[in-house]
C-alpha cells in the first residue's frame, strides 16, 4: 500500500478537517490552524501531487487505512433496510436494483468492526446476503459527519450501544457508532489525530 512520506502534524490536521468536510474553503482551514492561505494553498497542492487528496478534497481510503466492504442483499423488503442503512453513518452508498436487491459500501476501522455492524445491525432474516472486501478505492471516498452532538441513540433506530450485549460482550470488535456517545474508535474522533494513522 502506498504510504507518504513526509506528513507533519499540519497536514494531519488539514486531512482531519478536510475529511470531516471535502467543501471546506482555504481561508477556514488557514483560520482553524493559525496560518495564512497560502500556507494552507501549498500544503494542499503538495498533498495533491502526493495522491493523497484529489481535485475535490476527496481522500484516498489506503491512505486512512478504512476498511471497505460492498454488501448485497436480495430481499423482499428493500424499503425497511434502505429506511435503516440510509441514516448509518458507516454505509457511504446504497443502491437498488430492479431484482429486489439492496447494494451497498460500507466503511469502518477495522473487518471485525464490519462483522459486527453487518451481523448486528444490518443481517435480516434469511435473506441472501453477499459480502466481499474492497481493496481499492478508485475515486476516492468522503467520510464526512455531523460529530458535533452524539447522542444516546443510533440514528438507525437500533437500541443503545449500552444496550446490546455484542457490544459489551464482544472483547472489543463492535467500537460502536461514531454518532452516540458510546464510539470508543479512532477513525471518527474528533479528539484524537489517531484517526489518520499515517
Amino acid at each position: 500500500m502506498r504510504r507518504p512520506k513526509i506528513l507533519d502534524n499540519i497536514d494531519k490536521e488539514i486531512l482531519r478537517l478536510v475529511s470531516k468536510d471535502p467543501e471546506i474553503t482555504q481561508t477556514k482551514l488557514a483560520n482553524a490552524l493559525s496560518l495564512t492561505q497560502p500556507a494552507i494553498s501549498l500544503r494542499l497542492k503538495k498533498l495533491k501531487k502526493m495522491n493523497i487528496l484529489n481535485g475535490s478534497n476527496i481522500i484516498d481510503p489506503s491512505i486512512l487505512d478504512i476498511k471497505m466492504i460492498r454488501i448485497d442483499i436480495n430481499t423482499n423488503n428493500t424499503s425497511t433496510i434502505i429506511d435503516k442503512v440510509k441514516r448509518c453513518p458507516m454505509i457511504v452508498n446504497c443502491y437498488e436494483t430492479d431484482d429486489n436487491t439492496i447494494s451497498m459500501i460500507a466503511i469502518g476501522e477495522n473487518m471485525q468492526f464490519l462483522n459486527c455492524m453487518l451481523l448486528k445491525h444490518i443481517d435480516t432474516n434469511g435473506d441472501d446476503i453477499i459480502r466481499r472486501n474492497i481493496i481499492k478505492s478508485i475515486k476516492g471516498l468522503s467520510i464526512a459527519n455531523n460529530l458535533e452532538q452524539r447522542s444516546e441513540y443510533p440514528p438507525c433506530g437500533d437500541k443503545p450501544c449500552g444496550e446490546c450485549e455484542y457490544y459489551i460482550d464482544n472483547g472489543g470488535e463492535c467500537v460502536g457508532c461514531p454518532l452516540t456517545i458510546y464510539y470508543k474508535g479512532n477513525l471518527w474522533n474528533d479528539e484524537s489525530n489517531t484517526k489518520l494513522r499515517f
